[in-house]
């Protein structure tokens, strides 16, 4: 069934999250300002879009998004500059507001996997500007930490999905 258009201008290599009962989007590449900082709510129960306050890292495409505890996380992914970031930043439906959170260790890098599970968030593979990779992080929300973990055992890859069911995660 066809549901109310996004509300934003047409963007590609945007983000998307859900917290509770209601999806969120933003960044991407689109328009102008070419790389995207809008960010987006939609709202199943009444089929509509509403602007949320603009996304504060620098506008940027193939981040990394996820959604642990109620709050939302957009990081990593390039910029106009094609510059690879390494910035977190927490989004909090309640408040409407962003909070910068530890930067992500390693390398900048984009085109990620991404998942939650067990009120972690979980990112691997991507590229870092010069090969796809099989690294994979924990984040731990709670303590605002990052955790190396165990390489993806596939071949190294970018622009894979990821999503759990239970207590495994997948990438494909």
């Amino acid at each position: 069934i066809q549901k109310a258009n996004y509300g934003g201008m047409p963007v590609n290599t945007a983000v998307g999250f859900s917290i509770l009962n209601k999806g969120y989007i933003g960044t991407g590449v689109g328009g102008i300002p070419y790389n995207r900082y809008d960010f987006w709510e939609y709202d199943p129960s009444n089929d509509t879009w509403t602007q949320k306050a603009n996304y504060p890292g620098n506008g940027r495409r193939h981040t990394m998004g996820m959604s642990i505890n109620g709050k939302g996380y957009i990081g990593l992914g390039t910029d106009l500059n094609g510059n690879y970031n390494n910035d977190i930043w927490e989004y909090d439906p309640t408040t409407n507001t962003w909070i910068a959170k530890q930067v992500f260790p390693g390398a900048g890098f984009h085109s990620m996997a991404c998942f939650t599970m067990n009120n972690k968030g979980y990112i691997g593979t991507g590229y870092n500007g010069a090969n796809e990779m099989t690294d994979f992080w924990e984040y731990n929300a709670n303590t605002d930490t990052w955790t190396i973990r165990a390489s993806y055992s596939g071949n190294a890859r970018k622009n894979a999905v990821g999503y759990s069911i239970g207590n495994k995660g997948y990438i494909a």
